[in-house]
């Protein structure tokens, strides 16, 4: 099984056909007499947003792009589901026009000026993050299919969105993919980045560093293994302020083909003291749809980000599947941020989220998901509690988009590290 060919970076692609209807009218005709809000696909993408609600913690929301609605029955309008940081309960729900909430949210600027960036249908959206006001379009898609998303400098007024496109365009061969850098405040000045590999996934995962005097990096993950020459590679570009001049900096190779090699991707704290943030990297293996067979390892490898040398790498099972990275604290005391690795597990079941120690490698400590429960589709970090340290929202939808698969989103505290379901 391996990542391109089950998730829905793919299938995504014809589902998305003609609004999402056409592949499941059967599904539509049955929502013609909604008289409530039908809420599925809960968990496909997960944000914190500042203090909605005025009760001084920040709240959260949570992407449900299959959701229906009826004042508008013919198609998956999508919703983005508001939760109260302090009472993990629902705050209210913002209908979409088109598959709202699906892939990734996230927020950019500070305090009152936070800007919630999202994809609704083939466009990115950008709007307050807590209010009502119209939301305004950042750039279109020539595609509906899987579309990643990171912000970089994301605090400051000249924040950039990177914009992953892995199957923006295709030819004879194979698939074509990009990555845009877009200005928040300056959208039409946007640049582009290409990989000239058919079939290379390029810009499937998205991650940046932190700003560091006039430029950051970002990381792209292109994970080819379906077709092209099948190695997986990870890029990254130094950009400068407001996404000005990005240029190659450097790049690496998977250690096998198929391996799917940059499938995950996050930026980390600076491991080999040269000042610069580095990164890790995730290959997902390559296991045999039919007989399970495993015919590429799975690894996750940290690299210096000034150089691209290999720090250190440490096994994994292989499932062929994303496995989100999400930046916690330093939870050992050894100066550097700890990781939480979602893992969706075998076949979607059971999954878990791996602490683990960006230094070593290390699992510090592990949780399991409860039985039944697709985990780990999605994952940000914020303080939900009283504790100095930051807690996880995991969402859980299920990688193929199952048409009756309803989703779910699970709250972790860092005071227990267990997972509590949130209330529908």
């Amino acid at each position: 099984m391996n990542v391109l060919e089950v998730s829905r970076a793919v299938l995504g692609a014809f589902a998305y056909a003609a609004g999402g209807v056409a592949c499941c009218g059967h599904v539509e005709a049955a929502r013609a007499t909604l008289q409530e809000p039908d809420i599925r696909g809960v968990g496909e993408s997960v944000a914190a947003v500042g203090d909605c609600d005025g009760d001084g913690v920040d709240d959260f929301v949570v992407g449900a792009p299959l959701s229906a609605f009826p004042s508008n029955w013919a198609g998956y309008s999508g919703a983005l589901l508001y939760y109260s940081g302090r009472t993990r309960t629902l705050i209210r729900t913002q209908e979409g026009r088109g598959l709202v909430g699906r892939d990734c949210v996230l927020t950019v600027g500070s305090g009152h000026g936070l800007e919630l960036i999202y994809i609704e249908d083939d466009h990115v959206m950008s709007a307050p993050a807590c209010g009502a006001v119209q939301p305004k379009p950042l750039a279109c898609f020539d595609t509906r299919a899987h579309v990643a998303m990171v912000a970089v400098d994301a605090a400051s007024p000249r924040a950039v969105i990177a914009i992953g496109e892995p199957y923006s365009a295709y030819t004879g061969s194979g698939a074509v993919g990009r990555v845009r850098i877009v200005p928040v405040c300056e959208p039409q000045n946007s640049v582009s980045l290409a990989d000239s590999r058919v079939g290379s996934a390029f810009g499937y995962a998205l991650c940046s560093t932190r700003h560091r005097g006039d430029a950051s990096l970002i990381g792209v993950g292109a994970p080819s293994t379906n077709s092209g020459d099948r190695i997986g590679r990870f890029h990254v570009y130094t950009v400068g302020a407001g996404g000005e001049n990005p240029r190659l900096l450097w790049t690496r190779d998977g250690a096998a083909t198929a391996d799917g090699f940059g499938t995950s991707v996050l930026a980390v704290d600076d491991l080999d003291g040269d000042e610069v943030d580095d990164f890790m990297v995730l290959a997902a293996g390559f296991v045999q749809s039919v007989t399970r067979e495993v015919t590429a390892a799975a690894y996750c490898m940290t690299l210096s980000g000034k150089t691209g040398t290999e720090l250190r790498r440490a096994k994994l099972s292989p499932t062929g599947m994303p496995a989100p990275l999400v930046l916690l604290d330093d939870l050992n005391g050894d100066g550097t941020r700890e990781v939480a690795r979602l893992n969706h597990g075998e076949l979607f079941g059971r999954g878990s989220v791996d602490i683990v120690d960006a230094r070593t490698l290390a699992v510090i400590r592990t949780a399991q998901a409860p039985d039944g429960l697709n985990f780990g589709s999605s994952a940000c970090a914020m303080h939900l509690d009283a504790d100095s340290h930051l807690d996880l929202i995991v969402g859980g939808v299920d990688p193929d988009w199952g048409v009756g698969d309803d989703g779910c989103a699970f709250t972790m505290l860092s005071s227990e590290w267990e997972i509590h379901l949130l209330p529908r």
